[in-house]
């Protein structure tokens, strides 16, 4: 008998003894077989990771790995073929990144998926993807790209309005800005590269923020310190959910001063503990570790 011509009760029982590799590979045989894996309602407690690339798309459930790859040697009437936790295709480009991509989340219930993209991507097919998957699986993108375009650069962020965190980098002009449309309520925000644009209003109701500017780690300035200063001080008068916060920065114990100005009293650079409005406790610290000086800020109830 055909696996599947057995009853979609008796399959779901089949489909939990399977590994998540045995499971993409059935989806993979036919669009019917999709169909009725959808109806079998197979879940997985492990985040879905796709890292697409120009020449294949590598995917991660758990601890199974595989890769979608370009293979020219198929014969005409196969698809898709295995061999050693790899897909072939015979013609791979974007659109069979997108199909390999939303075939995968078809036959998962409620999958909870990370979109992970590098250099090696055109970034109007990046933003693509996340827009085709926000606002129903998709958890968390990283965007880990210094060739992407400012434009691009503006989409990721109001996409991101539904998403669990952000990790993104960008390689910008000076003049460059941006003002985002929707709020963010991330868990966690993760800012790299080019930061001179941010307005850290923007990410006061994100509950972890790290920014960190270009390497190497430039001197904090006069007016960038005194943005930060502001920015304490309004954590301080309003309700808001972010936890912690952390900019890395090279700067001295003037401007550390400069940075804690008004907020409490100072002793020296002992840290500085302050009350926020919804009665959080909050502790501004300067530090070093490996890669050089942070001010961070953290809070406790």
């Amino acid at each position: 008998m055909h696996l599947l011509q057995i009853p979609v009760l008796a399959l779901k029982e089949v489909f939990k003894m399977m590994n998540h590799k045995e499971i993409v590979v059935t989806s993979f045989t036919s669009k019917r077989a999709a169909s009725i894996m959808q109806l079998c309602s197979i879940r997985t407690s492990s985040h879905i990771i796709f890292s697409p690339a120009e020449h294949f798309c590598h995917c991660k459930i758990g601890k199974i790995e595989f890769k979608l790859c370009e293979c020219c040697f198929l014969p005409r009437t196969l698809s898709y073929h295995l061999q050693k936790c790899n897909l072939y295709d015979q013609q791979f480009d974007e659109s069979t990144i997108r199909s390999f991509i939303e075939r995968i989340v078809q036959i998962y219930h409620k999958p909870k998926v990370t979109l992970c993209f590098k250099d090696r991507i055109r970034d109007v097919f990046a933003v693509h993807l996340i827009r085709i998957l926000n606002n129903g699986p998709l958890r968390n993108v990283e965007y880990d790209t210094t060739v992407s375009s400012e434009e691009c650069y503006k989409r990721v962020f109001n996409e991101a309005a539904t998403l669990e965190s952000l990790i993104i980098k960008g390689k910008l002009t000076r003049y460059f800005r941006c003002s985002l449309s929707v709020p963010l309520n991330l868990n966690y925000l993760k800012i790299s590269g080019s930061c001179d644009w941010i307005k850290l209003e923007d990410f006061m109701n994100c509950k972890e923020v790290l920014i960190v500017p270009n390497y190497p780690i430039e001197q904090m300035t006069l007016e960038r310190a005194e943005n930060l200063n502001l920015f304490f001080k309004k954590l301080k008068l309003f309700e808001c959910k972010i936890e912690k916060f952390t900019f890395r920065a090279t700067f001295g114990s003037s401007t550390f001063l400069k940075v804690v100005d008004g907020l409490s009293d100072v002793h020296g650079f002992e840290p500085v503990e302050f009350t926020r409005n919804g009665k959080k406790k909050s502790t501004i610290t300067w530090t070093n570790d490996y890669f050089g000086e942070i001010i961070m800020i953290t809070t406790t109830d």
